[in-house]
C-alpha cells in the first residue's frame, strides 16, 4: 500500500484532526472541467489542477496518511501519524459553489478524501530527526529522498513516499512515543499548537461536506480530439484506472496479472526537475517488478528512450537497494503509425538497442492508446 504525506499548517491540522479529512487545492481555482468538456481556466491553471487530481487518484482505501505540519513561530516542522484512507480516490467539495469549513481553513481545499485513525501518536517527528540526522545511515539511498526532493522543489501538498520510507517514519514515530499512552482507535482528536502534540478531545467525528465524484474522461477526450495538451489529464485517468483496475485493455497491456503493491505519480528522481510520470511496484509470481511509466500525449520520439534511461539509472541507485526487484520500463504514447521524427521500424531498432544496454532489466513495454467511442483503449506493441 502507498503512504501519503499531506502538508498542512497548525491551524488546518486541528481541523483535519477534528473532521478526519485531507485535502489539496489551488488558491481560489475551482475544477470546472470535472464531468465536463469545457473549462474557462487558463491552460496552466487547468494543468495544475489536473496534476493535483492525479495525486488524489492514487489514494487507496487502507493507504497510510501522515501529516507534515509546517514550521511556525511555536515550533519547527513536524511529521504526525498514523491515519489511513477510508475510500479509493478522492472527491470534490463543490456544493453550490461553497465549501465545507472554507472560512475556518482560510484556504481552498476542494479536492478531498476522508481518513480514519490507524495508530495515532501524540508527538511528531521533527524535520531534523527524520531528514537531517544521518548518524545511523551508511548509504545515500537510505535517506528519505521523496520528502527531501519535495522540500527542494516545493512540490504539491500531497506527496507519496516509498514502502521503505514509510517504514522509517513509522519506526521513528514509535521510538519518539515509546513512553506515551496509546490513543484508542475511535478517538476524537485535537492539536495543541503550543505543545505541538495531538491530544484527545471531546466529541465525535462529524464531516458534513459534499462529495462529487471525479471524472476527467469527457475533458480528456475533448482535448485529445482538439489536439490540445492533455498529459496531466491522461496521468490522472491512468492512475485512477491502475488503482481500480477499471480499464481491461490497460491492465492486459502493462500488468499481465501482476498484483499492485505500490503506486506513485510524478516521482522525483534527482535534484533537477526529472520526475517519473507513474511508478508502480507489483508482484508477479515470486518476483517484485518495478515499472517506471513514461506517458506521452504525442507519438513516439527517440528522446523518450533517453528519459526512460535516466529513470532506470536512478532506480538502480536509489530505489532497488531498498526494495529489491526487477526493473520493467513502460512507455505509453499516442497511437499513430509513425511520427515526424522516425519510422516505427527504426524506433523498434532503437528499442532493441535500449534493451540490450539494459540487459539487467526486463524488456521495455511499449503501449499505445487511442479513443474508441468514449473510452480509452490501450494496446501493447510487438517488436
Amino acid at each position: 500500500m502507498t503512504a501519503h504525506v499531506f502538508v498542512v499548517s497548525s491551524l488546518t491540522f486541528d481541523l483535519h484532526l477534528k473532521h478526519l479529512f485531507v485535502g489539496t487545492g489551488s488558491k481560489d481555482h475551482q475544477v470546472d472541467f470535472n464531468s465536463n468538456t469545457i473549462s474557462v481556466l487558463h491552460a496552466s491553471s487547468e494543468k495544475m489542477l489536473a496534476s493535483m487530481l492525479a495525486d488524489a487518484a492514487r489514494l487507496r482505501a487502507g493507504d497510510a496518511v501522515y501529516f507534515y505540519v509546517q514550521q511556525d513561530s511555536h515550533s519547527e516542522g513536524r511529521f504526525y501519524g498514523i491515519f489511513e484512507c477510508v475510500d479509493d480516490g478522492a472527491f470534490l467539495d463543490v456544493k453550490d459553489k461553497t465549501q465545507y469549513l472554507r472560512n475556518e481553513l482560510e484556504k481552498n481545499l476542494n479536492i478531498r478524501a476522508l481518513i480514519k485513525p490507524r495508530e495515532v501518536f501524540a508527538e511528531g517527528i521533527s524535520e531534523w530527526e527524520l531528514l537531517d540526522d544521518i548518524s545511523s545511515l551508511t548509504k545515500p539511498y537510505q535517506l528519505i529522498w521523496s520528502l527531501i526532493y519535495r522540500k527542494l522543489k516545493g512540490n504539491r501538498g500531497n506527496t507519496m513516499i516509498t514502502l521503505y520510507e514509510e517504514k522509517q517514519i513509522e519506526t521513528k514515530l514509535r521510538q519518539k512515543n515509546s513512553q506515551s499512552i496509546k490513543f484508542p482507535s475511535q478517538s476524537f482528536f485535537t492539536f495543541n499548537t503550543l505543545e505541538g502534540k495531538i491530544e484527545l478531545g471531546k466529541g465525535k467525528f462529524n464531516y458534513q461536506g459534499s462529495s462529487t465524484k471525479i471524472n476527467l474522461m469527457p475533458r480528456l477526450k475533448y482535448k485529445y480530439e482538439k489536439g490540445e495538451a492533455f498529459e496531466a489529464h491522461l496521468q490522472a485517468v491512468i492512475v485512477d484506472s491502475i488503482l481500480k483496475g477499471s480499464n481491461k485493455s490497460l491492465d492486459d497491456s502493462i500488468f499481465e496479472n501482476h498484483i499492485l503493491e505500490w503506486l506513485g505519480n510524478e516521482v522525483s528522481c534527482g535534484v533537477g526537475m526529472q520526475r517519473i510520470d507513474i511508478l508502480t511496484q507489483t508482484r508477479f509470481t515470486d518476483k517484485t517488478i518495478i515499472s517506471p511509466i513514461e506517458l506521452k500525449a504525442v507519438p513516439f520520439q527517440l528522446k523518450n528512450l533517453k528519459q526512460v534511461q535516466r529513470y532506470i539509472d536512478w532506480l538502480r541507485l536509489y530505489y532497488v537497494p531498498t526494495m529489491p526487484g526487477v526493473i520493467r520500463p513502460i512507455l505509453i504514447t499516442k497511437d499513430l503509425e509513425s511520427s515526424e521524427e522516425l519510422s516505427e521500424s527504426v524506433f523498434y531498432e532503437k528499442v532493441n538497442e535500449f534493451n540490450h544496454i539494459n540487459s539487467d532489466c526486463a524488456p521495455l513495454v511499449w503501449v499505445t492508446f487511442k479513443f474508441k467511442g468514449s473510452n480509452l483503449s490501450f494496446s501493447a506493441k510487438s517488436y
